[in-house]
């Protein structure tokens, strides 16, 4: 790979690392604002947001061990 390819792939894997974590974030301020209403959020809902939020954090670890292993 030349080093304009490995720069730009790496600056994709960076933005995607970014992404990821951002929108894991984003998904943590939800859900912490809405368990101010015990009404608003099943134990599901919960549930179901906890697993999004474990993916969207593995996305980040693998585009971060890729920046690491490129």
């Amino acid at each position: 790979m030349n080093n304009a390819t490995s720069s730009t792939s790496k600056l994709d894997l960076a933005d995607k690392r970014s992404a990821s974590i951002a929108k894991a974030l984003g998904l943590v301020a939800i859900l912490g604002e809405a368990s101010k209403s015990p009404d608003a959020l099943t134990d599901k809902d919960m549930s179901s947001a906890l697993w999004a939020i474990e993916d969207i954090l593995r996305e980040a670890a693998d585009a971060d061990h890729a920046l690491e292993t490129e």
